[in-house]
């Protein structure tokens, strides 16, 4: 079976739409602007001039906000295509894994986790590389997997509880 990280990794390879990657290359072009604020911003701090480290902190706090916009667009989308693929999850022969992740971004898109590390537990159709959080599945679904659980459907490697 995958370690959490191959799961994680898997998502991000199945999830190469245009518009995440398009997100993607905006969250990176805002990183290297935060970076060269912050470089800037050491440099002023070697000599008084309170203009500039002044317009060099707007421009900080406006990259940071437009970084975490687009952090949330990227995960909305992540999210709704999780959702979708949820929804296709035929529950009575789907896969399940259960992996110790960060519980507030099991499909690891925030640059700066959270670190609340839990069990998560994914399905996906058998043949199919997208894992989803139980969370993001029809209600119907989890129960019936739930129940495939308790019943002992799955391997211990399968669910490292």
């Amino acid at each position: 079976m995958n370690s959490t990280t191959d799961v994680i990794e898997m998502q991000s390879m199945s999830i190469g739409c245009a518009a995440c990657d398009a997100l993607a290359k905006a969250v990176h072009e805002l990183r290297s602007c935060r970076d060269e604020i912050k470089a800037l911003r050491a440099r002023l701090h070697q000599g008084p001039d309170r203009a500039l480290e002044k317009q060099a902190t707007e421009l900080w706090v406006r990259a940071e906000d437009r970084l975490r916009e687009m952090i949330d667009v990227r995960r909305e989308l992540v999210y709704s295509v999780m959702r979708e693929a949820g929804r296709q999850i035929d529950p009575n022969t789907a896969e399940v894994f259960g992996g110790k992740v960060d519980i507030c971004d099991p499909y690891g898109l925030d640059p700066q986790p959270d670190y609340c590390i839990g069990t998560v537990r994914f399905a996906r159709a058998p043949g199919t590389a997208l894992w989803v959080d139980f969370h993001d599945l029809p209600d119907a679904t989890v129960d019936v997997l739930e129940q495939r659980i308790k019943r002992g459907e799955f391997e211990p490697d399968d669910w490292p509880l």
